[in-house]
Order: C-alpha cells, then structure tokens, then sequence
C-alpha cells in the first residue's frame, strides 16, 4: 500500500505474522504507535527488498554506517536474524558486515 503525503511517499507492506517483534508501542495523543527497533528495521528493510541479489546493490543504499555502528546491536541482530530462518538475510546480513568492516579500516 502507497501513501502519498506532502512530505514524502511511504509504502506499507505485510509480513508474516511470526515475523511481529522486535518493536516497542509509543503512544501518539490517545493512539498507539509500534516502532520498529533499529535491528528489526534493518532486517524489515533487507527481507522486503528482493533487489538486493548483491553486495554492490546493498552499497547501493548508501546506509550510514557510522550510525549502523553507534545504533545496532549485533547480538540482537544476530538474534532476530536466525527467526527469520533465511538464507538470503543471513547473506544480506553479512554483506552488511563487510560493508561497515570496510568502512572502519
């Protein structure tokens, strides 16, 4: 589903249900809002990004990887990475770690 909206677009998708965690329920006036932890964001981004068939296109996305290394914590990361009992996040997550291993040299 696509939203635009004057200040950008944003799109909503659907994940398995198994795949509800790793959020925390802010409240917005009188409504509940579930925010995605940063580890559970980058893995919602890889898994529901089927262009990434490469470590030069996740390069392409031009992550801050100062703010990956300062935000993520790898164990949690680790953690909610094997739920998803995927072989291409599993290489989608190592193509993140050489891309921040590269850019700390």
């Amino acid at each position: 589903m696509l939203y635009e909206t004057p200040v950008g677009s944003f799109q909503y998708r659907t994940v398995k249900p198994s795949f509800y965690f790793g959020y925390r329920i802010l409240r917005k006036e009188q409504f509940p809002v579930l925010l995605a932890e940063p580890e559970k964001a980058l893995l919602d981004l890889f898994y529901l990004t089927p262009a990434l068939r490469s470590i030069q296109d996740m390069e392409e996305l031009r992550l801050n990887t100062k703010v990956i290394t300062e935000t993520i914590n790898w164990d949690i990361l680790q953690r909610y990475t094997e739920i998803f009992q995927s072989k291409t996040l599993d290489k989608r997550v190592n193509w993140l770690k050489k891309i921040i291993h590269a850019n700390t040299i």
